[in-house]
């Protein structure tokens, strides 16, 4: 495992710092990291990119990249997906973009939604009521090539996902060896085999798993906004254990109702998710406006909001304003971050050239 001294025994730092370097956080940002080969490493670093449709700021699949690389072309992305043809749309662990190669890990599943089994019962129902509409769909796409939902007779977006024969860049064919039933090898049997180590993190009740001969790294100098989808805290117990954040996804919540914010990013200085804040794109008006921005010391009650906080998260949506073509920002009086950060994005425009917008 690591090297952190105590042999199967890590410190949450430690396993901040683990779970960091594996999500491809601990790295340099910047434009020479960014394009095609920087969404190769998105993929080979998070595994799975988590689809989402909402678009107050940005669609969630292009988040994670700027997450970690900084500003990079978008359209790098989607020809990552629709004309290389290297990822494709999958329920994994939601909807998302799944590596091709992996497309045969999932044929298991996809033969238990085609038997009325797993997530997906309705698939077995409308197989035996339309047996020849997945033999139709499939003539068409080898015959005519890659083809929109809307060039289908319905319901192809809702089905041909959950049987793993479509989506943005599915896989012609298939491809690949065929995996026929669910895993083989059990976890323990992972363990067993040596290819996981068990480990204990001090204070948490259940223990955890890491890569045998995984370094430890020493220090995380980490500056990110993160995607409420991203992978680094999609799991939310998972990141209460980790963070100690109680990240709750507001988007369906009745507005009065309401604690953080209709879309609220987490934001990631060095080890710690240390505010929240909530962001819109009016492309309309070309300013990127922040409904709201919460200390999370304050909200915890450790402390004051600290300048460094505000400093580092007005440089991040400086960036990520750019990034997005925006060319101001204006932070509304609501959160207890709201103040220091609009004192802070005042000094400078998104350019760095003059005042900024900000209203408290």
């Amino acid at each position: 495992m690591g090297k952190s001294g105590r042999g199967d025994e890590l410190t949450p730092g430690e396993a901040r710092r683990l779970a960091l370097a594996a999500q491809g956080l601990i790295r340099p940002h910047g434009p020479a990291t960014a394009g095609a080969r920087a969404i190769r490493n998105l993929f080979d670093l998070v595994g799975v990119v988590q689809i989402d449709s909402v678009n107050v700021l940005a669609r969630a699949h292009y988040l994670p990249g700027f997450s970690r690389f900084g500003p990079y072309p978008t359209d790098a992305l989607d020809s990552h997906v629709h004309t290389d043809r290297k990822a494709f749309k999958y329920w994994a662990h939601e909807a998302s973009l799944v590596p091709v190669q992996w497309q045969p890990l999932f044929r298991w599943r996809a033969e238990r939604a085609l038997a009325g089994e797993g997530i997906w019962p309705g698939i077995a129902r409308f197989a035996r009521d339309r047996p020849g509409y997945l033999r139709d769909v499939l003539a068409q796409v080898t015959q005519r090539g890659p083809l929109a939902a809307s060039d289908l007779a319905p319901p192809a977006a809702e089905v041909l996902p959950g049987v793993g024969t479509g989506g943005p860049a599915g896989p012609a064919g298939g491809g690949g060896p065929a995996v026929p039933a669910a895993p083989r090898t059990s976890w323990w049997g992972w363990v067993e085999a040596g290819a996981l180590t068990k480990v204990r993190v001090r204070g948490w009740p259940a223990p955890a798993y890491v890569l045998p001969g995984t370094p430890v790294p020493r220090g995380a100098r980490v500056r990110a906004l993160l995607s409420p989808f991203d992978p680094l805290v999609w799991e939310r117990s998972r990141t209460r254990r980790l963070f100690g954040m109680d990240l709750v996804l507001e988007i369906y919540t009745p507005a009065p109702k309401r604690r953080f914010g209709y879309y609220v990013l987490p934001f990631l200085l060095d080890e710690e998710l240390v505010a929240r804040v909530d962001l819109k794109a009016d492309r309309r008006a070309r300013v990127l406006r922040v409904p709201a921005a919460w200390d999370e010391a304050t909200e915890t009650g450790r402390g004051s909001p600290p300048a460094e906080t505000a400093a580092a998260l007005a440089t991040e949506l400086r960036t990520l304003a750019r990034w997005l073509e925006l060319d101001g920002i204006e932070v509304e009086p609501r959160g207890s971050l709201a103040g220091a950060l609009a004192r802070e994005l005042g000094s400078r425009s998104v350019s760095g050239t003059s005042s900024e917008r900000s209203a408290v």
